[in-house]
């Protein structure tokens, strides 16, 4: 059956060459369109274009090769920035410890969460905003937990 139908496009396909092409290469073109566009919104909005000094935030990743095999890290060594803050272009530094994946308990049921540590810095440098009270008595406190 499926052999009939392949003989049957075949043959509407061959006997309106032209309107087979145009139909063919205007689909093939807006796929590849679409999917250009897409890759192009997909990476505009990955990022965190809301921080007010967005061109001033580096990140700096390590790359560490090992017998010829390179591994590539997305974080760097908390001693560097320290030595960073010698470098008269950067004006400040923050580290962000990772302290993994916990359960906080709450009245309506486990809720997980990704724990993180930082500084006070953090807030001097990114923009992020808090939906209540004042980020300077976090900064303050150093067992607070927002």
């Amino acid at each position: 059956m499926i052999k009939n139908y392949l003989k049957i496009a075949i043959r509407i396909l061959w006997k309106n060459k032209l309107f087979s092409l145009v139909n063919i290469l205007s689909l093939s073109l807006s796929m590849a369109v679409g999917v250009i566009l897409f890759t192009g919104l997909k990476a505009e909005y990955d990022t965190d274009h809301f921080h007010p000094k967005l061109n001033q935030i580096v990140r700096i990743l390590t790359q560490e090769t090992n017998e010829g095999e390179q591994t590539k890290w997305a974080t760097a060594p908390l001693p560097l920035a320290t030595q960073m803050e010698s470098v008269s272009f950067v004006e400040k530094t923050v580290k962000v410890r990772l302290a993994g994946k916990h359960n906080l308990q709450t009245d309506g049921g486990d809720v997980p969460i990704d724990i993180k540590f930082s500084e006070p810095s953090f807030f001097d440098v990114f923009g992020f905003k808090l939906m209540s009270g004042n980020a300077q008595s976090l900064t303050n406190n150093p067992t607070s937990l927002f």
